[in-house]
């Protein structure tokens, strides 16, 4: 579709008019009208990058393009479109030239089509999924790469480290090239993510970027014969990996828990029982989340009320909720930085 014939058809008259309820089907069905045409555009060329075929995704890539923005237009109990209303708050609609407005709606159908398209592509192929999920574990573990969101497309960036977006991405034959030399195919994620950090700081030629998506791909290609790197949860080497850093996680808390104790016991803030109930719930928690549960785990009240099956949430929040989330968040703190060095 032309875009700049979209645009003619008074592109900012009709999202105005939208955006203060006050629309006709004709100006909704323009606006409707440009935004599929920017996410078709955009999704032929990530169709086309994830090498998914149509029949994979069950949809021809109109109706994916459909599919992706469609959650633009829901709306709330007072008829608002909320999340048009969210995004362009903070543009003066009427003032900006038909370039920028244009340039800010590309960027929000960007979005929506990179994350739906990831989510139709992860729920037609689990293999990625899982690699996906065992990648986010090893960053929000290990912290040596940092999200980016450029144009609708989620990039890892080393941490601590000058993106360089202005060079080039380095190529998956490079990558191919470079970590074939230096695995042996029995690493868990963690160990295979810190060689690609290694890799990408120190050369100079391309950008310091990876595609979040390419990453995936990396390693479904090294381990595309048997694949053990998904499945090695339940493998010595991998158990012999998570037994490690529960270790750490369970040190760490013993070392904050003596650190903090004199501050909150000994200066009548809380009880020793309570203190120590606090730590429990910390270390089941980090545990949980870093470790158990692919990033997520059950919440610090679930944790403790565990341990107190009377607590409710109205007492939790009035008594212990600001404590409990201060522990574990200077825990969590110390905790990455011990695995980054240890493991």
């Amino acid at each position: 579709m032309n875009i700049a014939k979209h645009i003619q058809l008074r592109l900012r008259e009709n999202l105005l008019a939208i955006l203060s309820s006050n629309h006709k089907e004709k100006e909704l069905n323009g606006f409707v009208a440009v935004c599929h045409a920017l996410a078709y555009s955009f999704l032929q060329k990530k169709i086309s990058y994830l090498n998914v075929s149509h029949p994979l995704l069950g949809l021809s890539q109109s109706d994916i393009a459909y599919d992706c923005i469609a959650e633009l237009f829901h709306r709330n109990e007072q008829g608002k479109y909320f999340q048009l209303e969210s995004y362009f708050a903070s543009l003066s609609i009427e003032q900006v030239s038909d370039a920028e407005l244009l340039s800010h709606l590309r960027r929000l159908v960007c979005s929506k089509v990179n994350n739906n398209l990831y989510r139709m592509y992860f729920d037609a192929d689990p293999i990625n999924g899982k690699i996906l999920r065992n990648i986010k574990v090893a960053i929000t573990a290990l912290s040596n790469f940092v999200y980016v969101e450029r144009y609708g497309e989620v990039y890892l960036v080393p941490s601590l480290v000058n993106p360089c977006f202005h060079l080039p991405l380095v190529e998956q034959e490079t990558l191919l090239t470079e970590l074939r030399t230096q695995i042996r195919r029995t690493e868990f994620i963690p160990e295979l993510l810190g060689k690609l950090s290694v890799f990408l700081r120190n050369q100079q030629t391309f950008s310091k970027v990876i595609p979040l998506i390419e990453v995936v791909r990396l390693i479904r290609t090294i381990y595309c014969s048997d694949f053990q790197l998904v499945e090695t949860s339940d493998s010595a080497e991998s158990q012999m990996l998570i037994n490690d850093a529960e270790r750490i996680i369970r040190a760490v808390c013993s070392e904050k828990k003596n650190e903090l104790k004199l501050h909150y016991v000994e200066k009548g803030k809380t009880t020793e029982r309570v203190f120590d109930e606090y730590f429990i719930a910390v270390e089941r928690y980090l545990i949980l989340v870093l470790l158990r549960k692919d990033g997520y785990g059950d919440s610090l009240y679930e944790t403790l009320q565990s341990m107190n099956p009377m607590l409710t949430p109205k007492e939790y929040k009035k008594q212990h909720k600001n404590i409990l989330e201060y522990l574990s968040r200077e825990t969590k703190v110390a905790v990455t930085e011990r695995l980054k060095k240890e493991m």
